[in-house]
């Protein structure tokens, strides 16, 4: 779900996402990619972020990436490019249209055991993407966002962590609450 003062994209299951511009009144049906296929009803929504009214990406849950430059009208399949199964992506947040970050959790981990969370920075638009150590052991990464291009935070299921270099290093800033289920 990302909303621009004049237009609004929304992203769902059977990978779909949806578009509606101010004013309109009806949302328009767009399918990600060069062709819809059984491959493409399996990508499930997990964000969308734009930093302009055309520039913006969206992510799949498995790890599928899209960059639209025309408003979400067309989407172009982009790669996170990470090696290994069984890795997701949770959430991505750019700071312009080349300086950008997403948290998920790792390949070949067990989501609930503690260890996996992944933190990935790219510089080129989202077109390359490497792993950040931000030296901290999270089952996962819930949620990242950039105030500026110094200042981030990054949550975990049972922490917040803050960056004020610019992703050079991350400080535990606050400790969530446990769920009943985890005491």
């Amino acid at each position: 779900f990302s909303v621009y003062p004049s237009e609004v994209c929304v992203g769902g299951m059977r990978g779909v996402v949806y578009h509606i511009e101010e004013g309109g009144e009806r949302w328009e049906q767009v399918q990600p990619g060069p062709e819809r296929n059984e491959a493409s009803e399996e990508i499930e929504f997990r964000d969308i972020f734009f930093i302009s009214k055309r520039v913006g990406w969206a992510n799949g849950l498995r790890g599928e990436l899209f960059r639209t430059l025309d408003g979400g009208k067309n989407w172009r399949p982009l790669s996170f490019s990470i090696s290994g199964v069984g890795w997701a992506i949770n959430s991505i947040y750019f700071l312009n249209r080349n300086d950008g970050w997403a948290v998920g959790w790792g390949p070949d981990n067990n989501v609930y055991e503690n260890k996996g969370g992944i933190i990935l920075q790219a510089a080129d638009g989202g077109l390359s993407w490497n792993e950040v150590d931000i030296k901290h052991n999270e089952s996962s990464y819930e949620l990242v966002n950039f105030s500026d291009s110094q200042n981030g935070w990054v949550l975990s299921r049972r922490n917040v962590y803050r960056t004020v270099d610019g992703g050079k290093t991350w400080s535990n800033v606050f400790q969530l609450p446990q769920s009943r289920t985890e005491k």
